[in-house]
């Protein structure tokens, strides 16, 4: 038996595959690397400005730091980006809403805008509208939402001119960005009958939470009437007989 030759132009092409295929990944690479040099290095995506609206209580300079550092923590991608990559912040975008409240207490929501064209940078936040004071019993004192959120330190005030709720447990302290009772109902009952008070024209002096363990709570109006409530209930027919108290 005779072997059978393979005939030269065939085996010259068999022989530059690997040639072409070394030629394949080195081109490759180079788009690889060039892509890399031109979204890191370059300043094709170099951040122009960042501009922050709706802040009154949050001082610009320190938000934007913090707000930037929030941002790198959320992700490998956008820590080897940066914050000067406008592609940090277009990733970023979608990552805002799951902020701890107690990082940005002032701040109720942000929503961040970017232009890739431009390279800027639009940070909206609504801060918390203010709805009244709680004090502690050491005499602390914050302002709230009207969620009761406690959101910026404030001096005590005395008078009906601003709603102030006194808490006269002793272990109870205030923490920035988490409500000044523990359930959210209770937050709920006390500042609907709160709102009834007042929709119904009567003055409030002042409101104290007495004993979070049988939940009772008071309200003392302008005329020195003494109201107490049960924190987890909302008396029914309660604005009918405000009304008959009036007369």
């Amino acid at each position: 038996m005779t072997s059978r030759s393979v005939p030269f132009p065939e085996r010259h092409r068999y022989s530059r595959i690997p040639f072409f295929l070394g030629l394949g990944f080195a081109s490759v690479l180079a788009i690889v690397v060039l892509a890399a040099w031109v979204v890191f290095r370059s300043g094709l995506f170099h951040v122009q400005s960042i501009t922050v609206e709706g802040t009154r209580l949050l001082e610009h300079e320190q938000f934007v730091a913090r707000f930037r550092t929030q941002l790198i923590g959320s992700s490998a991608f956008q820590a080897l980006l940066g914050p000067q990559n406008i592609l940090f912040w277009v990733a970023g975008s979608d990552d805002v809403s799951s902020f701890s409240p107690v990082l940005f207490p002032q701040a109720r929501s942000f929503h961040v805008e970017t232009s890739l064209f431009s390279r800027t940078v639009l940070i909206r936040v609504e801060e918390r509208p203010f709805a009244g004071i709680w004090c502690s019993v050491r005499e602390s004192c914050y302002a709230f939402d009207d969620g009761g959120i406690l959101f910026a330190p404030v001096p005590s005030a005395a008078g009906s001119l601003f709603l102030t709720i006194t808490d006269r447990n002793e272990d109870r302290i205030g923490i920035l960005g988490l409500p000044f009772l523990t359930n959210p109902e209770w937050i709920g009952n006390v500042l609907t009958i709160l709102r009834v008070v007042r929709d119904e024209g009567i003055g409030i002096a002042g409101v104290s939470i007495l004993d979070r363990e049988i939940r009772e709570w008071e309200l003392r109006t302008d005329s020195r009437v003494t109201f107490r409530f049960d924190l987890a209930f909302i008396p029914d027919h309660f604005p009918a007989v405000l009304r008959e108290l009036k007369s």
